[in-house]
């Protein structure tokens, strides 16, 4: 899929369409309002344009609403998945630790033997 058209998760890309559809809203609601005011005399209502703002009004509401719930749904995953990454790399260093804490007494360890054995061949030769 094509990266350009990707917009879930991208907060600029989401802030893009929602701005390209509250313009849609707005221009086709300033063209029928407009309609109304030139066909007025013919329509004899007041209401149809009050009507058509109320309804872009609503219209923006809803688009503004539902984009945000959709970056806060996206924030809440990526956080979850930060959460987890941070928990796997605690027990990766955990896991480093213990290797570290085995490796330190393996070579103590092989210190003490190599000084013991090299005490024993020094008594020996004497």
């Amino acid at each position: 899929m094509d990266s350009r058209h990707e917009t879930h998760g991208n907060p600029v890309k989401d802030r893009d369409t929602r701005s390209t559809t509250l313009v849609s809203i707005w221009a086709a609601a300033v063209v029928v309002v407009g309609l109304c005011f030139a066909l007025g005399a013919v329509l004899k209502s007041a209401s149809i344009p009050f009507l058509v703002v109320a309804l872009a009004v609503f219209a923006t509401v809803w688009v503004l609403a539902s984009g945000r719930g959709a970056a806060d749904r996206t924030d809440e995953r990526e956080v979850e998945a930060l959460r987890q990454k941070v928990k796997d790399l605690e027990e990766r260093l955990a896991n480093v630790e213990v290797i570290n804490h085995y490796g330190e007494r393996l070579a103590e360890k092989e210190l003490t033997e190599a000084g013991e054995e090299t005490g024993d061949a020094v008594e020996k030769e004497m």
